[in-house]
């Protein structure tokens, strides 16, 4: 099957997989690549080895194919980027991170994807509701039994909750990724 730069896909299930960074992305590739999902023909996770993309560009979606997008709330994500990238240090507070360097084009591009205008996930896998979500995906039962599933999404780490935002922070988050709000469900 034809290779495609850069996108996770499948092509016998005609599904593209969109990885925002964030939003539980290694753990979705194990699952992915026991459903035949690939990134240059390669298993988007083998032996410890990740090999998936976490931006997809649009255009290059073949025509006929779904997407299956992983999310998160915006606030924890932004939060969560920040925190992954800067909170170490405690150089750079989070607004510092939203005000000097992402309202600037510093790491924009992390923040806003995935940048969707015509195309919408059929299905969306939610870091908060990652069995629930798994699960629904109609092919996942060919691939993994409920057992393995359990297995593969018991997740190592903990997800580090966003500290209480000041409205002006709220607001910027709201700014960058108001299509995630509406696209993935999540409450402004």
């Amino acid at each position: 099957m034809k290779y495609l730069a850069n996108i996770n896909v499948n092509h016998d299930l005609k599904l593209v997989w969109i990885a925002p960074e964030r939003t539980g992305s290694r753990t979705q590739s194990i699952i992915f690549s026991y459903c035949g999902f690939k990134n240059n023909g390669k298993p988007v996770y083998f032996t410890n080895n990740y090999n998936y993309n976490h931006n997809t560009v649009e255009s290059e979606i073949p025509e006929g194919y779904e997407i299956i997008c992983g999310a998160r709330n915006p606030y924890e994500r932004v939060y969560s980027i920040y925190s992954n990238l800067f909170n170490l240090t405690k150089k750079v507070t989070f607004e510092s991170f939203l005000f000097d360097w992402v309202d600037k084009g510093h790491h924009l591009q992390m923040v806003k994807n995935p940048e969707l205008k015509l195309l919408k996930p059929k299905y969306l896998i939610r870091l908060e509701h990652f069995h629930e979500d798994f699960s629904s995906l109609p092919f996942i039962s060919d691939y993994l039994s409920e057992r393995q599933l359990k297995m593969l999404l018991i997740h190592g780490k903990e997800s580090e909750e966003a500290q209480p935002m000041s409205d002006k922070e709220k607001s910027k988050i709201l700014e960058f990724c108001e299509p995630h709000f509406d696209m993935w469900g999540y409450e402004k």
